[in-house]
């Protein structure tokens, strides 16, 4: 190769854009749905963040024992704040303060104990919907709490989730001096588990803000929030692992998880 054709390829790499990596990366990762713009990606989970509801429409990451077992993370300390890549448009905590709504993870603090910048970016308001305290720290903790068991009792090796507010729902709206913020009345979470023997399962649910939910199809829940999850996962496995009715013996304690019973 020439040196003016090395000096080239070397201009074009170091110029390439950033969105172009981001694509890129987004390439192999299961657990992204299809999406209209592009998303933030962070080390702890991928978000894309609407501005006009200031809520996220989605937020997805892939959970493994890595994201667990960091004994020398602690959550102590860490508070929400503001997203940086948001700067103004971005929520703050004070905006649900005395809403009558918790400040409600998306992507849980407990699946980024991988380090310390993956914890914090668990607090950007960006991963935050309203939720009930009878949704938050019930049904919805019960199967953020069951994750963790399949990944630590071995039954999956990876679990792919995606979960956000169901569209064009709205319970009502939260307003601030600064912003409007809406509540969600359901909210979706969708998950691909990676069997540690090979092959892949799927899982979903709709939850309401009382906590009502019980396990579904992925197709049920993309019939009901008109969106394509799981964008990336292979096509030839898709229609198979996405239609599939949940069972027991795949998911060990999935009847727990809902409360309408």
């Amino acid at each position: 190769m020439n040196k003016n054709k090395f000096f080239a390829i070397f201009c074009l790499i170091l110029l390439c854009p950033i969105s172009w990596a981001q694509h890129s990366r987004a390439s192999y990762m299961y657990e992204l749905p299809a999406y209209y713009s592009a998303p933030f990606f962070y080390s702890a989970y991928t978000v894309q963040f609407n501005t006009v509801t200031n809520i996220p429409d989605w937020v997805a990451w892939r959970l493994d024992k890595t994201r667990l077992g960091n004994i020398t993370v602690s959550r102590s300390g860490n508070s929400f704040k503001p997203d940086p890549n948001l700067g103004d448009l971005s929520p703050i905590s004070a905006d649900y303060t005395n809403s009558g709504y918790d400040r409600g993870h998306m992507c849980p603090a407990n699946d980024c104990l991988q380090s310390g910048d993956a914890l914090l970016e668990s607090f950007y308001m960006s991963n935050v919907c309203p939720q009930k305290s009878s949704l938050n720290r019930r049904s919805w903790g019960t199967l953020e709490d069951k994750c963790h068991t399949w990944i630590l009792d071995n039954f999956f090796e990876a679990l792919y989730i995606v979960c956000g507010p169901v569209p064009d729902e709205m319970e009502k709206v939260i307003v601030t001096e600064r912003r409007h913020i809406v509540v969600p009345k359901r909210l979706f979470k969708a998950i691909i588990g990676e069997k540690r023997k090979g092959g892949y399962v799927g899982i979903a649910f709709i939850f309401d803000q009382k906590g009502h939910a019980s396990p579904m199809s992925i197709d049920d829940v993309e019939a009901i929030i008109h969106m394509d999850l799981f964008a990336n996962f292979p096509k030839r496995m898709s229609r198979r692992v996405e239609s599939a009715k949940p069972r027991r013996e795949d998911w060990p304690g999935m009847e727990a998880i809902g409360m309408n019973r």
